[in-house]
């Protein structure tokens, strides 16, 4: 219900958002190093980077910052700096193709949670 959601963005909820694959771990610390492994792993994944000109323009790390709203959707994709259009791109569509997580709560409401996920282009390349 409407009264069940807070409209705010959080940094430190008492409950982090999670993959629904890690949703058998109990503790919440566990749960979140498995939700890290598993965000990592589907960006490596799904990260197609644009041609080889492009490419040439590699930033090499850049922080994406996004929020997991309270419906457990990944919104407000961004990136640190200014990178090419096409990468930033790239990182956008990457994001998207991510599964619909369990929100982030705090009490009994459901939070928008932000996150900074540092990323090394290079590597994933």
């Amino acid at each position: 219900t409407a009264h069940d959601v807070l409209n705010i963005s959080v940094l430190s909820p008492a409950e982090m958002p999670y993959f629904l694959d890690c949703a058998e771990l109990e503790a919440p610390d566990e749960r979140f190093a498995c939700t890290q492994r598993y965000l990592k792993a589907s960006l490596v994944s799904n990260l197609r980077l644009p041609g080889e000109s492009v490419v040439r323009e590699l930033p090499g790390k850049v922080r994406v910052f996004f929020i997991v709203d309270e419906f457990g959707q990944v919104v407000d994709v961004s990136i640190d700096r200014s990178v090419h259009p096409a990468i930033e791109e790239a990182i956008g569509n990457a994001f998207k193709e991510l599964p619909v997580m369990m929100p982030g709560g705090q009490g009994n409401r459901k939070v928008k949670v932000r996150f900074v996920q540092p990323l090394d282009l290079v590597r994933i390349q």
